[in-house]
C-alpha cells in the first residue's frame, strides 16, 4: 500500500464515523446530544484534510 491509498482509506472510514456520530448525536434522538454532533463534525474535518493531503 501506499501513501495515496492509506489516505483514502482513512478518509473513506473518518467519513462514515463522522457521518453515523452525527446520525446518532443530532438526528436519531428526540433531542439534539451535543458531543457526539460535534465528535462527528470533527471527524469530517480530519477527513477532509486527508482528502487535502492525498492531492499533494
Amino acid at each position: 500500500m501506499n501513501k495515496q491509498n492509506i489516505l483514502t482509506i482513512g478518509a473513506l472510514l473518518m467519513f462514515v464515523l463522522g457521518a453515523a456520530m452525527i446520525y446518532l448525536g443530532a438526528i436519531k434522538p428526540d433531542k439534539i446530544i451535543l458531543p457526539p454532533f460535534i465528535s462527528g463534525l470533527g471527524f469530517l474535518v480530519v477527513a477532509w484534510v486527508f482528502i487535502g493531503l492525498r492531492k499533494l
